[in-house]
């Protein structure tokens, strides 16, 4: 059997049933010097549409003598080349392109190499002329029943409508990691400075030999304090109280120190 472009148009119209399915699609009018691609698909998924171009080939002179297809990568996530077995090998077909062979009876299509995805953004241009040229305006008695055209307007509407959302919501997160950042650069600083704290009062009681870390801490203080008592003069007794006062409100101190630490 002789396998012709119509023969593999028609079983990419059957594998692609359910899709939006366009054959010799133009990218755009044709006094601004268009391309055509031998057949347009787009999955029908308002969250994921994929497109995705095919250049059919039937002769290996065909093959070897394009130097357009590079031209279709804007107007499609994923491009194929489809031809008879054999035609063309995987080798031969650049990295981010892919390759399905149709079947010694033109029955089915089959994929020999799997196309990158590319995230791109199609022309408008590509659009307007599926709009224009492409789709017929229907009218029906039901309001269940949409119209090829108002289905494209509809998928145009929504496109839009993400790009705003996906913005939003970028800015939104942009904002309330920046708050985070500043809330633990704020609490790291306060941490900072209190700790600075607590090492000022342990290198003083260490420097009177009393150690920070004691389970009792207050009672070493106040025994420290009455040792110290005993080699001072009497006349000085009222210094030593105010010392014992002093050394009780950092004890105070050095305890919420403690608890602070612990918390964070």
């Amino acid at each position: 059997m002789k396998i012709t472009s119509k023969i593999i148009l028609d079983a990419l119209a059957v594998k692609h049933s359910q899709d939006v399915f366009i054959s010799e699609c133009k990218t755009g009018a044709s006094s601004s010097g268009c391309l055509r691609m031998d057949a347009w698909v787009m999955k029908k998924s308002w969250a994921s549409p994929v497109v995705t171009g095919y250049e059919i080939k039937v002769s290996r002179s065909d093959f070897l003598n394009d130097t357009k297809w590079q031209n279709y990568l804007p107007y499609c996530n994923e491009l194929y080349f489809v031809c008879p077995p054999k035609l063309i090998t995987i080798e031969e077909v650049p990295e981010n392109v892919g390759l399905m062979y149709i079947s010694s009876t033109g029955t089915r299509i089959y994929t020999k190499k799997k196309a990158a995805y590319r995230d791109i953004t199609v022309p408008e241009d590509l659009y307007r002329y599926l709009l224009m040229w492409r789709t017929v305006v229907t009218r029906d008695n039901s309001s269940d029943v949409i119209s090829k055209k108002e289905y494209w307007q509809n998928w145009l509407e929504q496109r839009e409508l993400d790009r705003t959302l996906g913005r939003n919501v970028s800015e939104a997160l942009k904002q309330t990691i920046q708050e985070k950042i500043t809330q633990v650069s704020n609490k790291n600083e306060d941490l900072e400075k209190r700790l600075e704290r607590y090492r000022y009062l342990t290198d003083f009681l260490e420097s009177i030999d009393v150690n920070p870390k004691a389970y009792s801490l207050r009672g070493n203080v106040e025994r420290k304090l009455e040792a110290l008592k005993a080699l001072i003069p009497d006349k000085l007794t009222d210094n030593i109280q105010w010392t014992i006062d002093r050394l009780t409100s950092l004890l105070e101190e050095i305890n919420k120190l403690n608890k602070g630490r612990e918390d964070v």
